[in-house]
């Protein structure tokens, strides 16, 4: 029989613990990393995601904020010096829907809510430091008007993740947000698929930080106005 010394023994158990937590530390500062997207608009307008987790993130575009954590959704802003927040599932069912989604629409469409793949060009192009390949796409705007555009595609983790996330998110609550269905090609919607760079000339990345989001942008600044008050409700 081979005898172990019991304080070599001590150290190694010691070492393989500190690097079993390290690698667990890697994996988690990975995994939960924040990370800020700054897309354009076609009418120029920034268009801001911040994402903390997959169930974390807040959109801000044209004087809009949307805000999804604790596995609800809100829409946020502040008018007359007071915050407003209220309760997107809570809208869904109440007179202050129809008012909400008008607002909403009226802030424009993301781009087309529905598109499909046609073809590659063969062609790669570089977009906020990130290569990905050019692609030619179909899509349908939310009126029902069909255009045929190019777009850019990644094999990026990361910026897939975020994707899905968002698109989970915002299908929840489609109608409500003038969206409609989003349908995706399925290179976008598989697990290690293809995230978007850019939709033509309607949406483009610009840049990306990982610096630290404040928290308060993550947190609601006032508690949800009450959902069943008589708030006027816009025609059809």
């Amino acid at each position: 029989m081979v005898k172990t010394n019991p304080s070599a023994w001590g150290r190694v158990k010691h070492r393989l613990r500190n690097a079993a937590l390290l690698m667990l530390a890697s994996f988690t500062s990975v995994a939960w990393a924040d990370l800020t997207q700054i897309w354009r608009l076609q009418n120029g307008e920034p268009f801001t995601v911040e994402y903390r987790d997959d169930a974390t993130l807040r959109l801000t575009w044209n004087g809009q904020v949307l805000l999804f954590r604790d596995g609800s959704g809100y829409w946020v802003r502040r008018m007359e010096g007071f915050w407003q927040v209220v309760d997107l599932d809570d809208a869904q069912q109440s007179p202050l829907g129809p008012l909400l989604q008008s607002l909403l629409t009226e802030a424009g469409p993301l781009g087309p809510v529905a598109f499909r793949l046609t073809g590659s060009t063969g062609s790669q192009e570089q977009i906020a430091g990130i290569t990905g390949r050019v692609y030619t796409a179909s899509g349908r705007l939310p009126d029902g008007t069909t255009l045929a555009d190019t777009v850019v595609l990644a094999a990026d983790p990361e910026l897939q993740r975020v994707q899905h996330a968002l698109v989970q998110r915002l299908r929840r609550y489609g109608r409500l947000l003038g969206s409609g269905p989003l349908d995706l090609p399925p290179e976008l919607e598989r697990d290690g698929g293809l995230a978007l760079l850019r939709y033509g000339n309607e949406i483009r990345l610009e840049r990306l930080s990982r610096a630290p989001i404040d928290p308060l942008r993550l947190a609601l600044p006032a508690p949800p106005m009450p959902s069943r008050l008589p708030w006027p409700v816009m025609p059809n």
